[in-house]
């Protein structure tokens, strides 16, 4: 009965939404309906594997949901849309890196020693940063850039990395911040990589521009840090070349793009910056300690990105980055006042750094002031141009456009697709299947902080702890055998092989726990 409300409760919304688009003409309202069908959808998905308690990996979970997801960002390109399907890309991510921490690691492309690391969200990103760019709307691609920064940090926990893995969100920092400066000045579509390229980068260079991380960094190589065949040592310096690699390749695209006009000065900064982190990240791995030249250069590149946004704020006329060029000098000053305080500055050095911040935001005061109106921009204002798609891509859209009925049904039968499948197989595995009726025994009846509960069991723990005495783990069955109280049947028998014939028990055992996960 619960699979059936679920179905048909996907069907009328999404029914609902389709008439309110064609019967009525009110599309932003139907829009809000499909999403309303959206979360029917991925709700049917968890409450099915529930009811039928479908043992799977269960991260694929909020990866389905987004994959039915996928037909109605490429068909509305609503804003919600696009929220809810990085959401629920972004959660897949977290769910499938922290929770198969600790579980044996997976073989990709037939090398071992591989962790689970979603490695399919860059490809499941695309349609995201497609409409993003065809719609040329910044706030679509503030939803996506912050994804895939995402996926990149979780790939230092999924490899623990440990603490090296302040070097990789260095280097994650300054290739968005390359990014966004290889864009046209004024182009608004660098807006978000230049921002969570600069928190990124600003975090990063604060830890290594510090003497107490530096004192308590360990140098060396190490090995065995991520288990299976990747070493601490050959897995950082992976992490190193694909930093560089990923600065060299957004630099030869932009010289590509724009022979006539291209501008080294303004990727000089966000090029050097990955430069200097995979270098003295390397360094490290290597047994080098160059503490004093990368906090002079943590230092001096946290200035420098300073003043990068604030005259990027004075050429465009933007407040936002120059007040963020500001606001990053104001959260160095602090972070370097604690520094001295507790160094060999003491409170006279503190004083002095205090008194030089004071006087640094004078200066920039003054000079905003009196700047004349006609001198703080250099350029005309940038006018977003039309990109040009490759024409397959153009007439597959404009198929769909013409077609949005069937595209709209399509997308809807494949939601009831998904939900209705897992109830099929399910269903289909207990076909001429019998009744067994097992005796329920209560388990600690009472608690302290939830009062009188009642948990139910079958008696399968003291046959596990007869039958496989010691720590165990992986399936285990537990045959069935009449009993002499009418029709049920008890709990008569542990192993760990399939018994050959007669009802039995099917679970799976924790390492040091006698109880059945799953039957």
């Amino acid at each position: 009965v619960c699979s059936s409300d679920l179905l048909c409760g996907t069907a009328l919304v999404h029914g609902a939404g389709f008439w309110l688009r064609r019967g009525l003409g009110l599309p932003f309202v139907a829009q809000m309906v499909h999403f309303l069908g959206c979360l029917v959808y991925g709700a049917g998905i968890w409450l099915v594997a529930q009811a039928y308690h479908i043992d799977a990996h269960y991260p694929d979970g909020m990866l389905w949901w987004a994959l039915g997801v996928i037909p109605f960002v490429l068909f509305e390109g609503n804003f919600l849309f696009h929220f809810l399907y990085a959401g629920l890309l972004g959660i897949w991510c977290l769910m499938e890196v922290l929770f198969s921490l600790g579980q044996p690691e997976m073989g990709f492309l037939g090398f071992t020693g591989w962790p689970r690391g979603a490695y399919a969200l860059p490809l499941l990103a695309v349609p995201g940063f497609f409409w993003a760019y065809r719609a040329q709307s910044p706030l679509l691609l503030g939803i996506q850039v912050p994804l895939i920064a995402w996926w990149c940090l979780l790939q230092a926990v999924a490899w623990r990395t440990n603490q090296w893995a302040i070097f990789w969100v260095g280097g994650i920092g300054s290739n968005l911040l390359l990014v966004a400066q290889a864009h046209r000045r004024g182009d608004a579509m660098a807006i978000p990589y230049r921002f969570w390229g600069a928190l990124l980068v600003t975090g990063a260079l604060l830890v290594i521009g510090s003497d107490a991380f530096w004192r308590s960094m360990e140098f060396g190589p190490r090995w065995g840090g991520s288990g299976g065949a990747w070493d601490q040592w050959t897995l950082n310096t992976v992490f190193c070349a694909i930093t560089l690699a990923a600065a060299a390749g957004t630099l030869l695209v932009t010289w590509l793009r724009r022979r006539d006009s291209f501008d080294a000065t303004r990727l000089a900064l966000p090029a050097l910056m990955a430069i200097g982190i995979v270098a003295f990240g390397y360094l490290a791995l290597v047994g080098v300690n160059a503490a004093v030249p990368a906090m002079i250069f943590g230092n001096t590149a946290i200035l420098g990105l300073c003043v990068l946004l604030i005259r990027v704020g004075i050429l465009e006329e933007r407040l936002a980055p120059f007040a963020w060029g500001i606001f990053g000098f104001l959260v160095w000053t602090l972070a370097r006042y604690i520094d001295l305080f507790s160094a060999s500055g003491g409170m006279l050095g503190a004083a002095g750094l205090f008194a030089l911040a004071g006087a640094a935001l004078l200066v920039v005061g003054r000079f905003w002031m009196n700047m004349p109106p006609k001198g703080r921009r250099q350029e005309k204002a940038f006018q977003p141009g039309v990109i040009k798609w490759p024409g397959w891509i153009d007439s597959c859209l404009g198929w769909a456009t013409g077609h949005w009925q069937a595209v709209l049904l399509a997308s809807v039968a494949l939601q009831l697709g998904v939900v209705g499948g897992m109830v099929a197989m399910e269903e289909l595995s207990m076909t001429g299947a019998g009744i067994v009726k097992l005796k329920v025994v209560p388990v600690d009846p009472r608690d302290f902080f939830r009062g009188e509960y009642v948990m139910l069991g079958y008696e399968t723990a003291q046959v596990i702890r007869r039958d496989l005495p010691g720590e165990r783990s992986g399936d285990v069955f537990v045959t069935l055998a009449p009993s002499g109280d009418g029709p049920y049947m008890v709990p008569a028998m542990a192993s760990q092989t399939r018994p050959e014939s007669g009802p039995f028990l099917k679970g799976r055992l924790d390492r040091k726990s006698t109880r059945l996960n799953s039957s």
